[in-house]
């Protein structure tokens, strides 16, 4: 049975999203909380309303066994879109990142959730604005690396 400091990767993907929606998400958006929305996966900059972000598993690998335990170095990539608004094609975007990295860091020592950990060094490359619908967006991706501690034979089973 999955103990507190076990978890799984699907437990610690649908936490980080919770825990980004609950912090980040405003209705209206506010500085403190600039997106509309968080979104699963990858999407397009047109499927959405601006601003958002979105978060994708992109890899996964076993990095070591603790005590019978799988360790898993978990990539996710963090991605970030906003409308342009002025001449300076970036000024909404490093805000915005501002905002996702304030959070990230709040989360380093503690993760999301038991058993999840690793939430720093995250790098972040900034696209070209493009016009979607007649808007100008511009988006910003972020890799972020977690370490997952999975108990053997409960990759599925939530943490207890």
């Amino acid at each position: 049975m999955p103990t507190a400091d076990r978890t799984t990767i699907k437990a610690t993907v649908d936490a980080l999203i919770a825990k980004l929606s609950a912090n980040l998400v405003g209705d209206p958006p506010t500085a403190n909380r600039p997106f509309r929305s968080v979104v699963v996966g990858r999407a397009d900059a047109a499927a959405h309303p601006r601003p958002f972000v979105t978060v994708a598993v992109t890899t996964f690998r076993p990095i070591a066994t603790v005590d019978g335990d799988r360790l898993f170095e978990v990539v996710l990539e963090v991605t970030v879109v906003a409308d342009v608004v002025d001449e300076q094609p970036h000024a909404a975007m490093l805000d915005v990142i501002a905002v996702v990295e304030d959070y990230m860091d709040s989360i380093v020592d503690i993760g999301v959730i038991d058993g999840a950990t690793g939430f720093d060094g995250r790098e972040w490359k900034l696209d070209y604005p493009h016009a979607t619908a007649g808007v100008r967006s511009a988006s910003a991706t972020s890799t972020q690396t977690v370490v997952v501690r999975v108990e053997r034979s409960f990759n599925r089973e939530p943490a207890a």
